[in-house]
């Protein structure tokens, strides 16, 4: 057998013997990416962050800041060990790609929102963030007008109350904190 024949024989066993012999796939390493709300730690492996970034929604950037965001956008930081940058989408599209890759099953956009970054900070888009002061600010105003309402009767009470003589009841305000 000449040269050709070796090289075309030994070529051949190799083909036939890919199929046959199985292949062994090793571990990968998983590293913390996030907790969710419910207090479930996600953790990804390189292949894992792949099926999650082709995950129709999803998005990846390696910028080492958070990416501007639109809409109802979030970033997700990832570890070095990941390669770093960001997983992009909005909380309903991170939930839907972590329950379908079985990254997370039980995921919900409630508890992507609650959720922090094993490393950095979870960035929320102006209207996630928005909704989110606009809240706090909205209970803070109400708590605040409420005392002052308090104030500005207590004064009034008091000052039309402080007249005369005997027999009269007087007023008495109690305010509730909370």
């Amino acid at each position: 057998m000449g040269k050709r024949g070796f090289v075309a024989v030994f070529l051949m066993i190799t083909f036939l013997t890919s199929f046959i012999v199985p292949k062994f796939s090793y571990a990968q390493a998983q590293y913390p990416v996030m907790t969710l709300g419910d207090g479930t730690v996600v953790k990804l492996s390189q292949d894992q962050l792949q099926l999650l970034i082709n995950h129709p929604g999803i998005m990846y950037t390696q910028l080492s800041v958070p990416p501007k965001l639109v809409g109802e956008q979030m970033a997700i930081p990832l570890p070095q060990e990941l390669g770093g940058g960001y997983i992009i989408g909005s909380p309903e599209a991170i939930a839907s790609a972590l329950n379908n890759s079985g990254i997370a099953i039980g995921a919900t956009s409630a508890n992507v929102i609650k959720a922090t970054a094993a490393s950095g900070s979870i960035t929320l888009s102006g209207s996630l963030a928005g909704a989110n002061v606009l809240g706090g600010i909205t209970a803070g105003t109400i708590a605040v007008g409420a005392g002052i309402t308090a104030v500005v009767v207590g004064g009034a009470i008091a000052i039309t109350g402080a007249g005369g003589g005997g027999g009269g009841t007087t007023p008495v305000i109690t305010t509730g904190h909370h």
